[in-house]
């Protein structure tokens, strides 16, 4: 049963598609338009690389021409980089009845918009199944693995687990941090989770290293550096096989936050000469997609 990560843009939104049987996961959609932080005078962004979809009917089309469909969103963070009103709610967007999987403070937001069929993701040591039916095939389960050593902590940093079965009854997961999380959170996640037989199949996660002063929050995304003690303290036969970069678009940024953000760049060489041939550093551009098989 292979899994299928499509980038759908050149920042962080994503189809995660399983096969044998269908199911496609939608993931933090935000296709055109600015992006704005409470005013355009303080943080206004738009993306740079156009998306490969202008719109969820596009997207929807394309993936009907495939006998698929979208059968779930999953939202990250509240941020409008994440949860986009105009892509989801705008002109052929989602229906009412599709449902979503978000963290707490983005539900409350699509709550606000009248949505219903939202239910919150939990913290680690607890899981929520995407798929409800009792007799469906693919048992997918979602749990958020949080910062508590970060200045922001939950609010901003942490890891997305969508985990799904793998032969011999092991569990595949995914792991997406688009903002980072602290190599130790990760590590302590892992130890409590080792036993339930889960193997990291891929981490999804920002590459640069972003931050505005300390008098705005100071950092964003903790970028590679956060997660490169994580991987080497994984024993072999467990290390991630692919690490794939996100929510890195260099976008154009207006406002305040646009003058004094700070940005250290990680490129694909950077990233590599951190392992060995084992761990297989992706880029995909917006619109390219990468197959998992075991």
């Amino acid at each position: 049963m292979p899994v299928i990560l499509h980038h759908l843009n050149a920042d962080s939104s994503w189809l995660v598609s399983f096969s044998e049987p269908n199911y496609t996961l939608l993931l933090d959609p935000w296709f055109t338009g600015p992006q704005v932080d409470f005013h355009p005078l303080f943080s206004s962004q738009s993306h740079v690389i156009p998306s490969q979809f202008t719109s969820i009917q596009e997207l929807t089309s394309h993936l009907t021409a495939q006998n698929r469909r979208i059968d779930a969103v999953i939202v990250s963070f509240e941020f409008s980089d994440h949860l986009h009103k105009e892509t989801i709610e705008g002109d052929g967007g989602l229906g009412a009845r599709t449902p979503f999987f978000a963290l707490p403070r983005a539900g409350k937001v699509l709550r606000s918009w009248g949505r219903e069929c939202v239910q919150d993701i939990p913290e680690a040591d607890s899981t929520v199944k995407v798929n409800t039916d009792p007799d469906a095939e693919l048992a997918i389960e979602l749990s958020y693995v949080t910062a508590t050593t970060t200045y922001t902590g939950r609010r901003l940093h942490g890891a997305l687990a969508i985990s799904f079965p793998m032969p011999e009854q092991k569990k595949g997961v995914v792991l997406y941090s688009p903002h980072g999380i602290p190599s130790q959170d990760l590590e302590q996640w892992y130890q409590r989770s080792k036993n339930k037989r889960e193997e990291i199949v891929a981490v999804i996660s920002g590459w640069d290293a972003i931050s505005n002063p300390w008098w705005l929050g100071g950092a964003i995304s903790l970028g590679a550096p956060s997660i490169i003690p994580f991987l080497r303290s994984l024993p072999k036969p467990s290390l991630v096989r692919y690490w794939i970069r996100t929510h890195d678009e260099h976008k154009d940024k207006r406002g305040l936050v646009g003058r004094v953000l700070r940005r250290d760049v990680w490129t694909k060489d950077m990233v590599s000469k951190e392992f060995g041939p084992e761990l297989e550093v992706v880029e995909l551009g917006s619109g390219e997609q990468l197959g998992i098989d075991w």
